[in-house]
């Protein structure tokens, strides 16, 4: 595997010496290819493992310990044998949900414990408003007041529910569990998504290594990888995509400015024909959703501040965000939808809004 690293100076400025063998435990020399920029080919032993994700997490962390903090890795040429592209994929994950353009995606419950049964019903009363994505709040893991798999049976039974009644699907995304036992008996239940937290899951993909053919996967709190380890924006996105992610998330456009990292972090995370799926962070409302929406319309938006703190209320948050997603698609100028719709308007009111 090799990386190219952006210095902010040149290493020979440092102590560190530019065989860095006694350092990590492995043979790994440093190239200067041009100005405080440098190659560095890690060997088998230093990547090693069965995931692309933890291996390369772990070795350019104990490869960076060792260097000043003024590099960032800027790329990364990963070996083939290596790669794995989401097997659903972006096209797999539309096709399953029926989605023909943006969707909307929200914690089921967020900052409160429900039991099973009221949370499957808030997750059923949510989907009827227009919600296509559920997830698991994080402090629902190892909760006794939630157990883990009387949740994921309830969701079952509404996300088959929903399908008799509505005519569509929508897809229900667990926090990763802490053994193989409870993942294996999720899926038999019928559960189809699971989601990796990288702040704090890493460790736990290595359990769903063999399921990885039969669910779709999300990665959350990606700046995890960016703040902790020093892998820059594109070769975090590009080590998430390759690792095989059905949706990975990505930062909100909160100003004009920010919209065109968030465009550049879409072809990224949606280069290729079964490549991941942009997830937007839980930050998206109304007011905002048109700058977050790409061209061609592959994004899941996940509402999570703009539907719960909706001034009349979670489904109100729901059904205003996928008005205006709907409006967007019809081509209807947002001013007229604010004018003819009182939930987009209370929301616009609130918190103004962003157009491209």
């Amino acid at each position: 595997m090799i990386l190219e690293l952006k210095c902010k100076k040149s290493l020979e400025e440092t102590s560190v010496p530019t065989d860095l063998e006694g350092e990590v435990e492995a043979r790994v020399k440093l190239e200067e290819v041009g100005k405080y920029r440098y190659i560095i080919e890690l060997p088998e032993e230093l990547v090693g493992g069965d995931l692309l994700l933890p291996s390369v997490y772990y070795a350019v962390g104990s490869l960076l310990e060792h260097l000043p903090l003024i590099c960032e890795v800027k790329s990364v040429e990963f070996p083939l044998d290596r790669v794995r592209p989401p097997i659903p994929g972006k096209s797999g994950l539309k096709k399953y949900l029926g989605l023909r353009g943006p969707g909307v995606a929200a914690s089921v419950g967020k900052n409160i414990v429900l039991h099973p049964l009221s949370h499957a019903r808030l997750f059923r009363e949510m989907c009827k408003a227009g919600l296509h994505v559920g997830f698991d709040p994080l402090n629902l893991m190892d909760k006794e007041a939630s157990p883990y798999l009387d949740r994921a049976h309830q969701i079952v039974e509404i996300t088959d529910r929903i399908k008799e009644e509505k005519g569509r699907r929508v897809l229900y995304f667990m926090r990763l569990p802490t053994s193989s036992e409870d993942l294996e008996r999720a899926i038999s239940l019928g559960m189809r998504g699971f989601y990796v937290h990288l702040c704090w899951d890493l460790g736990r993909l290595e359990l769903a290594i063999e399921f990885l053919d039969d669910i779709f996967l999300a990665a959350r709190g990606v700046n995890c990888l960016i703040r902790e380890v020093g892998l820059g924006i594109k070769a975090t996105y590009e080590l998430l995509r390759v690792s095989g992610f059905d949706l990975i998330e990505r930062p909100v456009a909160w100003k004009r400015e920010d919209l065109g990292i968030v465009m550049e972090l879409d072809e990224i995370i949606g280069g290729g024909k079964d490549a991941a799926m942009p997830l937007t962070a839980p930050q998206v409302h109304q007011g905002i959703a048109i700058a977050n929406v790409p061209e061609d319309l592959q994004v899941i938006l996940n509402g999570d501040l703009g539907i719960y703190d909706h001034p009349r209320g979670i489904l109100a948050g729901v059904r205003s965000m996928r008005e205006v997603l709907d409006s967007f698609m019809r081509g209807e100028n947002l001013l007229s939808v604010i004018r003819r719709d009182r939930d987009v308007e209370a929301i616009v009111e609130k918190w103004g809004y962003l157009l491209p």
